[in-house]
């Protein structure tokens, strides 16, 4: 069973805070992830089904402006725009799942979902305050945007452990980070290293068996069908770890955050 940390912790201890709150709340996000993985897939399937070009690429002379326009058909377009929704539904499920097992009162998956879903305007405005931020840092010789990305990457999980707008979000990241910006950075970014890493690996099993024969032969269907088990199982596993690491260091930071206040206090009752 977790339980929530009642003190700062190492960045190690903080890593191992995220390991146990994603293996104390895998029995209740594993549904959700094979939900999510399933609707991605079968939307996946549903685009290059639509795109009939696709399924004989060696024989296709298509000409740039022709691949251009099938990518830019109101069908791929409303597919991704469902994809975005899907994953801004699930994630925030899978944050408000963690955050409710970081609590100790973890809820159903259907609550879960209700919790994402009544998210998506805060999660849809906050990331793409997050999102412009970044990318306009970036234009700015990129040493602004890793700064600005750091400052506000713990967003969704104040979003959800604070019930906070998306503006609160984005402001208590910004509040939290303040002091402790390399630490966040260097434990995310490793996370995220990890994830890429293993998520590679899986995705590359099925493009060595199937995938890579199937695409020299022409046939991007195949391709799809022999991927979509082995992209299936790789999010059931790996889709949780993330909102577990942020809900971590989020919940760490606040508690930095809230002793420095009381050393604060404290000094200045002791000074009067």
């Amino acid at each position: 069973m977790y339980v929530r940390p009642s003190e700062p912790l190492s960045i190690g201890g903080v890593v191992d805070d995220a390991i146990r709150l994603y293996r104390g709340s895998f029995s209740h996000t594993w549904k959700l992830s094979v939900a999510f993985a399933i609707a991605l897939a079968v939307l996946g399937l549903f685009m290059v089904m639509s795109i009939p070009a696709l399924f004989d690429i060696q024989r296709a002379t298509l000409a740039p402006q022709q691949v251009l326009a099938l990518f830019t058909s109101p069908v791929v377009i409303g597919s991704y725009l469902l994809m975005i929704v899907c994953e801004l539904v699930f994630y925030g499920a899978l944050f408000a799942s963690e955050n409710a097992v970081a609590r100790g009162e973890p809820i159903p998956m259907g609550q879960a979902l209700l919790a994402g879903l009544r998210r998506i305007p805060g999660m849809l405005l906050a990331g793409l305050v997050f999102l412009i931020a970044f990318t306009l840092g970036c234009i700015a010789l990129l040493i602004p945007g890793i700064y600005l990305w750091g400052k506000l990457q713990l967003w969704p999980a104040a979003l959800y452990a604070e019930d906070a707008t998306a503006m609160e979000a984005l402001g208590s990241s910004w509040t939290l980070t303040r002091g402790r910006w390399w630490r966040t950075v260097v434990i995310i970014s490793v996370a995220l290293i990890i994830l890429y890493i293993v998520a590679l690996a899986v995705g590359l099993v099925p493009a060595f068996l199937l995938g890579f024969t199937s695409l020299k032969h022409g046939n991007m269907l195949t391709a799809q069908l022999a991927a979509m088990p082995f992209s299936i199982l790789s999010r059931i596993f790996l889709m949780p770890a993330m909102p577990a690491i942020l809900l971590a260091v989020h919940h760490d930071c606040k508690l930095r955050s809230e002793g420095g206040d009381l050393a604060e206090r404290a000094g200045a009752l002791g000074r009067a």
